[in-house]
């Protein structure tokens, strides 16, 4: 069984977003446009009166909705697409149950990792991962918005001892994101905070509802420990024990 959890980390990454303060213009075959990526291209239109659409190889004005407000796209076919872009190549629309729209591509990401794919806003896996975000979000606080979400890709030699693991040592996840949030802390200044959704491999879980400090490994016959809401617990925990059972799989960035 495979679980995607937010883990308790606190060490929010620096990161560089293509786009701001390019000097490079893009050229189709037979223009010049005024920006130099499409990221660069709704940054600015974003503030602009006149938006460009966001698929790939269009710069056609936006879809102008019956209030005034302005789209991401000129059409619907082209929302679809939008939607559904390969992360690597973001010119074609994604493989299902892939990140990627080919075995090229997937290969290119392989060879490339590990590396971290900014996930459009507009994307289906954006409002994916906002989602479990938003619904895991148990504490009584307000649940910030999320502003970005980046795929995490690692190289198959990694994932291969994941897909194996079986024992190793404490690593503490929660399908609550609040929970995370208590823990995620930044060691420099930022307007944003992050957690890690995972993917972690449960195994045979031991339910715990009451600390048990003293395990540096699962009971015997087990693969994992399962802290469950109850007892001295305010909130689930998932605690495995080995970096092989637990693999990052998106980078979730948000407010405060």
């Amino acid at each position: 069984m495979k679980n995607q959890m937010p883990t308790m980390g606190n060490q929010p990454p620096q990161l560089f977003v293509p786009g701001a303060n390019c000097d490079v213009r893009y050229f189709d075959g037979m223009k010049t446009h005024p920006f130099c990526s499409k990221t660069c291209s709704k940054n600015v239109n974003s503030h602009s009166p006149l938006g460009i659409c966001q698929a790939p190889n269009c710069w056609n004005a936006v879809y102008t909705n019956v209030n005034g407000s302005l789209g991401d796209y000129c059409s619907l076919a082209h929302k679809t697409l939008g939607e559904t872009l390969c992360l690597m190549c973001l010119q074609a629309p994604k493989m299902t149950l892939s990140h990627f729209c080919s075995q090229a591509c997937i290969e290119r990401a392989e060879k490339t990792g590990p590396v971290l794919f900014e996930v459009p806003a507009s994307h289906t896996m954006f409002k994916s991962v906002a989602d479990q975000f938003k619904t895991s979000w148990r504490h009584s606080t307000h649940c910030p918005p999320v502003c970005h979400v980046y795929k995490i890709y690692s190289p198959a030699r990694s994932l291969a001892t994941y897909e194996v693991y079986k024992f190793g040592h404490g690593i503490y996840t929660s399908s609550t994101s609040s929970k995370s949030n208590d823990y995620s802390q930044n060691d420099c200044k930022s307007k944003l905070k992050a957690i890690i959704l995972n993917k972690v491999v449960v195994g045979k879980g031991y339910k715990l509802t009451h600390d048990l400090t003293m395990l540096t490994l699962p009971p015997q016959g087990y693969n994992s420990v399962l802290a469950e809401k109850g007892g001295s617990l305010n909130y689930d925990e998932l605690v495995v024990y080995t970096n092989d059972a637990i693999r990052p799989s998106f980078l979730v960035m948000y407010e405060p």
